[in-house]
């Protein structure tokens, strides 16, 4: 059973991003502050099981906060997704304005802060950067282009 909800901004703070990439399939990646990168698992999950999907992974107890990239989900469906987590979450737009979800602004404004370095949380820099891999590996196998079968 998880404890109760309280986050400290500090250097090492297990954290969770999530993106979206395609076809109900979600980007999990697991983060120790701005250095260290712990995990990832691709999560194909529509919202109404996305709960329940992120409980499932091996870090979820030891996650404190999730940043969501760049999803415009309603605020309804991300208080239920916080609560039913017991996280708190921070949506963080692609123009840098961030939605925190059960967490006072200033303190998810410090906590970007600490895990940024030239203005991109790094957590969502690195995030950004598997995703634009396995999209491009998901359109190759798509598209039929695997060389492994000719």
């Amino acid at each position: 059973m998880r404890r109760g909800f309280h986050i400290t901004p500090k250097e090492e703070t297990r954290i969770l991003v999530l993106r979206r990439l395609r076809n109900k399939t979600w980007l999990a990646t697991v983060h120790r502050g701005k250095y260290w990168f712990d995990g990832i698992a691709l999560l194909r999950s529509p919202l109404k099981r996305l709960a329940s999907s992120i409980m499932e992974l091996k870090y979820y107890g030891e996650i404190r906060i999730m940043l969501i990239d760049n999803v415009p989900l309603d605020k309804a469906f991300l208080k239920n997704l916080s609560e039913k987590l017991k996280l708190p979450i921070i949506l963080f737009m692609g123009n840098g304005i961030i939605h925190p979800i059960r967490l006072p602004k200033d303190v998810a404004e410090v906590l970007i802060r600490k895990l940024s370095i030239n203005g991109i949380p790094e957590p969502i820099r690195i995030s950004r950067i598997i995703s634009r891999s396995l999209s491009s590996l998901l359109e190759f196998e798509i598209g039929g282009h695997n060389r492994d079968n000719e």
